[in-house]
């Protein structure tokens, strides 16, 4: 029986003595176990909303996530989860009562608006308020922008019965924000109209029209003072008079992007949010204070929350949470390994293993899973790899490549310029010239590549030598020979010396054997004569759209993965051994010396360890 333990993820469900089955691993052979011992990584997407206009989602020591089967309530300081409740919430608005402290929160949903306990218990219900636009709440009430019957009105509603205290009259279009409090209730409409409205009884006090018919997607009231802020859907940031809603200062491109927050600090500043940068300027507009522009693919940011007096806000992407301060500084929330897909991997031969991520980080862990540092670049990372000294070099999606130190700090960048792709790999010889590949994959005109780099990180050499697009494996043959693709390179030069024109895609070299990749099959070479000597198909498997990948174990085994989360492992002969579902796509896998083995997939990297098909082997 395969026997594979899994180790990252997990919950300890009753009556499990720690080691357990792991959900969305499941085997596709049933006599596969798969296990793990449940390291302390949040194992699924915090699946926060987009629907987040205008709403903190902080409020007393509490961060309230509205997803898409319901709200999830974490502590502020320790991330964990305080409640997780089940309701209904497509095209759903949620707001914590801000004006409570027992952790009450308000959701509107359908042409209803709920009040829910910190539990999830109901508290009242009042139906038929219209389909909700936008949601605010002060200590009188709360308020919400809703249409009914192609009219369009704020309706403000009794925080403890849910009764209904005024209605304003109609507007001329959808509401897109509001800003309140007790001194006022500020409007924005789809027909470039900002109101201020009576708190008393909702009434138009004036409406101000937004320059160049420009919507403004987020309000924010000053306190303590008689302005507010609009952000319209151009980035145009505006401070306006209470008075009259006329602009006193303004600031062109406050954000990257389109704003659905923006937010005022205990000092004033005002802050802007879009999907993926955070801007933060003084309260007069003359200057931004700082930007954090973090475009992390796929995880972009669906809502903050912000506490005043520890000056913490809480950015919420689509899948994971992280604090950032208001002076810049970057800290942990709700653990996870990643904020963005893992695009590469490695491990060192102490068992340290290493990650490149979409979401610009490249990250070293021990052997336990723990993390040792984060090294934060500009770009997103889809390469890594250690060296035996524990030198790590990583590269990004504009090919430049880093070397970083054991304690990731770095040492040289060195721009691989003249080249299209991406870095694939990377070896070392014991001179400590680097010769790296990379690969660009197009229907019609796929590029391969290889460069020459410097000790001290000075480009020597570049050289393109096919037009495959599915380069991704080097080798160094000796110290001064590399074999890439089908053939083998002088180091000096970048010169063809030896041309293995049978074999393709050659990703694993044991004994006299060469291993290489070609459509579905696996086929294998003699690295004296070229000669093939047998092969074997990768059956049941997804490559649609995708060059199967392969790796080799340093006992001859062949662990390959298709296009959708399936990894096989065979033995040199070609017999399978055991095969299984990751949780996500796998993006790059490695085995280490004792025969673990590291996938890339999704936002994590998960080890397995093995003791079922594996061989002796001579590690010197």
């Amino acid at each position: 029986m395969s026997d594979l333990w899994l180790h990252g993820l997990g919950q300890i469900s009753m009556g499990d003595t720690g080691v357990i089955p792991i959900e969305g691993l499941t085997p596709i052979i049933a006599s596969d176990e798969i296990k793990g011992i449940g390291l302390p990584f949040a194992h699924h997407s915090l699946r926060t909303s987009s629907n987040r206009k205008g709403v903190n989602h902080y409020h007393d020591g509490k961060v309230y996530v509205l997803h898409s089967s319901g709200v999830n309530i974490y502590d502020a300081e320790s991330g964990e989860v305080i409640a997780d409740n089940v309701h209904t919430t497509s095209s759903a608005l949620m707001i914590p009562d801000l004006a409570a402290t027992d952790g009450s929160y308000f959701l509107a949903q359908g042409s209803s608006l709920y009040k829910y306990a910190l539990g999830g218990t109901l508290i009242w219900e009042t139906p038929n308020i219209g389909s909700p636009y936008c949601i605010a709440v002060e200590t009188s009430g709360v308020h919400i922008g809703v249409t009914e019957s192609s009219t369009y009105y704020v309706k403000k509603f009794n925080r403890n019965n849910g009764n209904v205290m005024w209605t304003s009259s109609s507007l001329n279009s959808y509401i897109y924000a509001l800003a309140v409090n007790s001194n006022t209730v500020i409007v924005a409409d789809q027909s470039y109209k900002i109101y201020r409205l009576n708190p008393s009884n909702g009434s138009t006090v004036y409406s101000y029209t937004i320059p160049n018919s420009r919507n403004a997607y987020a309000l924010a009231i000053e306190p303590g003072t008689n302005h507010f802020y609009s952000i319209d859907n151009y980035y145009t940031l505006r401070k306006h008079s209470y008075q009259t809603g006329e602009p006193i200062f303004e600031r062109s491109s406050a954000n990257t992007t389109t704003v659905y927050n923006i937010f005022i600090d205990s000092e004033n500043n005002i802050y802007t949010v879009s999907n993926r940068e955070i801007t933060k300027l003084d309260n007069q507009l003359a200057g931004f204070i700082w930007r954090e522009d973090h475009n992390i693919s796929g995880n972009p940011i669906n809502g903050f929350g912000l506490d005043k007096e520890q000056g913490k806000i809480y950015v919420l992407r689509q899948h994971s949470a992280r604090i950032l301060s208001t002076d810049k500084e970057w800290s942990d929330f709700i653990p996870h390994q990643f904020e963005g897909v893992v695009n590469s991997i490695d491990v060192d031969i102490t068992g340290n293993f290493y990650g490149a991520s979409d979401d610009w980080t490249a990250r070293k862990f021990n052997a336990l899973g723990e993390q040792q540092w984060v090294y934060r670049h500009n770009l997103a990372l889809n390469f890594v790899k250690a060296d035996k000294n524990g030198n790590v070099y990583i590269a990004d999606t504009n090919r430049t490549l880093k070397k970083l130190n054991p304690y990731g700090v770095e040492q040289w960048s060195c721009s691989i310029t003249g080249t299209t792709g991406a870095v694939t790999d990377l070896v070392v010889n014991s001179e400590g010239v680097i010769v790296v590949s990379i690969t660009y994959f197009y229907t019609s005109g796929s590029k391969d590549y290889l460069a020459k780099i410097s000790p001290e990180g000075t480009l020597l050499e570049k050289r393109e030598i096919g037009t495959s697009g599915v380069f991704r494996k080097l080798h160094l043959w000796d110290d001064r020979t590399v074999l890439a693709f089908n053939k083998l390179y002088d180091i000096d030069t970048l010169r063809t010396i030896r041309y293995f024109s049978t074999a393709r895609a050659i990703f694993g070299r044991h004994g006299d054997f060469l291993f290489g990749v070609y459509d579905d099959d696996i086929r294998v070479f003699n690295k004296y004569s070229g000669g093939q000597i047998h092969s074997f198909e990768v059956s049941d498997i997804n490559i649609t759209n995708f060059y199967l990948r392969a790796v080799q174990g340093l006992d001859g085994a062949v662990y390959a993965w298709d296009n959708d989360k399936t990894l096989v492992k065979f033995n040199e002969k070609g017999e399978e051994f055991w095969r299984y579902k990751a949780v996500e796509k796998i993006a790059d896998v490695k085995v280490d010396d004792e025969h673990n083995i590291y996938l890339a997939t999704g936002y994590y990297i998960e080890k397995l360890t093995q003791t079922f098909g594996i061989e002796g082997y001579d590690k010197n």
